[in-house]
Parts: C-alpha cells; sequence; structure tokens
C-alpha cells in the first residue's frame, strides 16, 4: 500500500509542476508579446516624421504588489 501511495503523491505532485511550469510560460509569453508591441509602436513613432504620439507608446507601470515593473498595454 505504501508504495502505491508514493507513487499518486510523485503523480500528483508532477501533474501540479507541469500545470504551474504552463501558466509561467503563458504570462511570460503575454509579457514577451506587450513588450514587442510596444517597442513596434516606439519605432513607429520616432520613424514618423512629426512629434512623437506618446499615446501610441505603451509605459512600463510597477505592480504594487510585486514591485516589478511591466508594460501597461491595455
Amino acid at each position: 500500500m505504501p508504495p502505491l501511495l508514493i507513487l499518486a503523491a510523485l503523480g500528483a505532485g508532477t501533474w501540479l509542476g507541469t500545470r504551474w511550469l504552463r501558466n509561467k510560460a503563458e504570462k511570460i509569453n503575454l509579457d514577451r508579446q506587450r513588450a514587442r508591441k510596444s517597442a513596434k509602436n516606439y519605432r513607429h513613432a520616432k520613424a514618423a516624421s512629426g512629434p512623437v504620439h506618446r499615446d501610441k507608446i505603451d509605459e512600463l507601470k510597477k505592480d504594487p504588489i510585486t514591485g516589478v515593473y511591466r508594460v501597461d498595454g491595455d
């Protein structure tokens, strides 16, 4: 019986770990997409003749809980 419990615990841990990694990867990809969009808007605004339109450039906002700066794209 104990080997069955160990296998069940390992299976549950593997499942939870895989789920956590997948969610973390999705968040990282979302951040990368927002950063690319912001960089594209910045290059476009800089290359355009005339003044830079600041409303097209996403700004960094500090998350008050984690203290991490993120692109404010939405």
